[in-house]
């Protein structure tokens, strides 16, 4: 046995040392494998970069050139670049550029030019004009303020009307602000709202300029409440005005005053309450905050009107459209952009394409721009190029985003697209990075680490996961051999139980027929000399060949079971009348072996389904229990009974009794308990074991309530109901 379990063990031994030692030495090999494979995918993700850009670039061009510019109608070309914008995300700075690198978009002067000052002439008197028209001469040409402020209030000491005192504080209040004194122009200001009655139109006009003003005040002065709730009130007038008068000017008006408010951020509950109602009335409720931008209320003609219903019909939602507001602010990065760009981009080395090659585009990536030559609806006299920046975030949120999703779909590490500055310390492990310079200069497709020494981690997890095999197919091993050695042991004791079983069967065997042979004997010598116990003899010679007969049964019935081919009959039957005759048969051996025999059994109980032979030698196995077990103090008791529906049979004695730890094992086969006390009784192991078949197979169950010294008491539960049911049928008990 000891050399089968070596010869299972010393091979897997072997084997995982060797499996050890190979896997150590992949540690060096496996760093730089994770290194090309990951090298291998940026080079993947980057080649799909790049042609999914080019898409997405050649369909801006492809789109512009369905229908062509006409460079004479500036409206026109700010609908359609703002379409581009709705419909290709990828595009941000549109330009349109001559070849002489004069802008033609964006546009060299305003749409809407900002509000001029008013013609202040009609005033009562020359002498008034005259100071008004010195003041605006420091203001405007020279610059002076405190100069100029002093005209102005010479003038307004003058001025006897309303509206004369109103111009000459308005110019005092705009005096103040841009010297800085903001609360001096907030006095002249407010004199000029609050004094001003608005009957004509350039009153209105006047008013409006002074609340502008006063909002911008208020804006400077910090007081952000204050400036919102005099742009509200700017904005509301403005939509009264406009409800009979369209006015470019009060488009610009009206799209400072919202510009603010969409800013402002912190209103009280009551200035949000008049917002919305004012923008209810342009329909205008609804629309997020940050996503509206008023820019084109400047250019609301029926042309424009016109341009975005074909928009709706192409399907750009006007929603998408406000949203890029960007396009007509004017910021920084932007002029940046477009003055750097006027310096940089190579227009004179660029020819117009022409043919199938017309949609061609040129990629400048310094710049991260791509432009071609623009068609036009007629011939131009110089060479025109349209172009855009290419949006950054686009590509990282949109194209990079599904290609990582295509190839990189692990987590950790993390791949980015970042400036090679950013990488470089995002990459401080030398980990693979792949610069497109062809496509993004000075970018680099890197992979982060998610922390210091993330490689050598990594393969020391992975290692640690093959060792971890290694150790749980060595430690499965183990467990086989360990499995194996116990069934082995197993299958030894129970070759020993069934020698000591073959054993004790035959020395069990010989009782009954030693007995047999001596009455046989006593009646053939005439040893008897009572006629009462000549009688008795036969009776004795068939008891104790029944009792052999019960011996033989036990092991025929043993190897049945073993076979699965145990049956029992059911019949109808009655277990007193079962338990008597079990009684009976059993009585002479016991009285002759001193035992004091009482018996308490029903006169009637209700028939039940039951195999009456199985029944019998159930009690008989019961009373040899007894038999074998009762050295010293002898006595038993059967006592037969119903209680709750169910038949119960009960066999105490006072014998040796059975540990709690042993209740579940006497019922195994083969089982004895092994001590000193029990070592000269005869048994084969069997009865108990048989017991519980039989028990089982009439759906019954057995109690044991026994201590060691202190007897045993077996109570058999069977149930009493369904005898019809059962009633002549065998069931094959396993």
């Amino acid at each position: 046995m000891i050399m089968l379990g070596l010869s299972l063990v010393i091979p897997g031994l072997l084997i995982s040392i060797i499996g050890i030692g190979s896997v150590a030495r992949q540690k060096q090999a496996r760093a730089i494998q994770l290194r090309e494979q990951w090298q291998g995918k940026l080079e993947r993700i980057a080649v799909g970069l790049e042609k999914a850009m080019d898409r997405s670039i050649q369909a801006v061009f492809t789109s512009l050139t369905r229908e062509p510019l006409a460079l004479g109608r500036p409206l026109q070309i700010q609908q359609r670049l703002k379409n581009l914008l709705a419909a290709h995300p990828i595009v941000t700075y549109p330009f349109i550029i001559t070849a002489n690198r004069e802008y033609l978009f964006p546009f060299t002067r305003p749409m809407i030019s900002p509000p001029a000052r008013f013609d202040f002439s009609s005033f009562s008197s020359g002498t008034l004009k005259r100071r008004f028209q010195e003041g605006e001469n420091h203001e405007f040409k020279e610059r002076d303020w405190l100069a100029a402020i002093k005209k102005y209030l010479a003038g307004a000491k003058q001025a006897s009307a309303g509206r004369e005192k109103a111009l000459f504080f308005q110019a005092i209040g705009r005096c103040y602000f841009k010297w800085g004194k903001y609360q001096q122009a907030l006095q002249y200001l407010l004199g000029v709202i609050h004094g001003q009655t608005a009957a004509a139109d350039d009153d209105r006009y006047l008013q409006l300029q002074a609340r502008q003003l006063l909002a911008l005040t208020y804006d400077r002065m910090g007081a952000g409440e204050a400036a919102a709730d005099c742009y509200l009130g700017l904005y509301e007038d403005i939509l009264a005005l406009q409800a009979a008068s369209k006015s470019p000017l009060l488009d610009f008006y009206k799209n400072e005053a919202l510009d603010y408010l969409n800013r402002q951020i912190s209103r009280s509950a009551s200035l949000q309450e008049r917002l919305t109602k004012a923008l209810r009335r342009e329909r205008l409720a609804g629309i997020p905050a940050q996503e509206m931008s008023l820019r084109w209320n400047f250019f609301r003609f029926p042309e424009l009107d016109q341009e975005r219903a074909a928009a709706d019909k192409q399907g750009i939602e006007f929603k998408r459209l406000q949203q890029i507001q960007e396009f007509y602010l004017i910021n920084d990065e932007k002029k940046l952009f477009y003055s750097r760009l006027q310096r940089k981009l190579p227009l004179l080395s660029s020819e117009p394409a022409s043919g199938k090659d017309s949609q061609a585009f040129i990629l400048q990536a310094a710049l991260r721009v791509a432009y071609a030559p623009l068609p036009l609806e007629k011939t131009a006299a110089e060479h025109t190029f349209f172009g855009f920046q290419i949006t950054l975030a686009h590509i990282q949120q949109v194209l990079f985003s599904a290609l990582k999703k295509q190839y990189w779909p692990e987590a950790s590490p993390e791949l980015v697209l970042s400036t090679r500055v950013k990488a470089s310390a995002l990459t401080a492990e030398s980990l693979p990075q792949l610069a497109l310079e062809k496509l993004l200069p000075g970018y680099v497709l890197a992979v982060k680490a998610p922390r210091p020494g993330y490689l050598e981690a990594r393969i020391r997890r992975e290692l640690l996961v093959n060792y971890v095999l290694i150790a749980a197919l060595l430690l499965t091993l183990l467990v086989v051999v360990a499995l194996f050695f116990r069934s082995l042991r197993r299958d030894m004791e129970l070759l020993e139980l069934k020698n000591r079983f073959l054993d004790s069967a035959a020395h069990t065997l010989k009782t009954p027929l030693a007995r047999i042979r001596m009455l046989a004997e006593q009646l053939q010598l005439n040893w008897l000399k009572s006629e009462e116990q000549r009688a008795a003899q036969p009776g004795r010679i068939i008891a104790a060949a029944d009792r052999m007969n019960d011996l033989i049964g036990n092991l025929l019935d043993l190897s049945r079971i073993e076979a699965g081919q145990k049956t029992y009959r059911f019949q109808p039957a009655s277990l007193p009348e079962i338990a008597r005759q079990a009684w009976a048969e059993a009585l002479p051996f016991l009285k002759e072996n001193g035992f004091i025999c009482r018996a308490e059994i029903v006169a009637e109980m209700p028939v039940f389904a039951g195999d009456a032979r199985a029944l019998r030698l159930l009690i008989g196995n019961l009373i040899q229990n007894v038999l074998s077990y009762s050295p010293d103090h002898k006595e038993i008791k059967l006592k037969v009974y119903s209680f709750a529906g169910e038949a119960l049979l009960e066999v105490a004695d006072c014998g040796l009794g059975i540990a709690p730890e042993h209740h579940a094992a006497i019922f195994t086969k083969f089982f004895r308990i092994e001590n000193d006390e029990t070592s000269t009784s005869q048994g084969s192991g069997l009865g108990l074991f048989l017991v519980k078949h039989a028990v089982d197979a009439h759906g019954g169950r057995i109690e044991v309530q026994s201590a060691v010294g202190q007897g045993s008491r077996f109570i058999i539960h069977l149930p009493m109901a369904g005898a019809g049911h059962h009633s002549g049928k065998k069931r094959k008990q396993s």
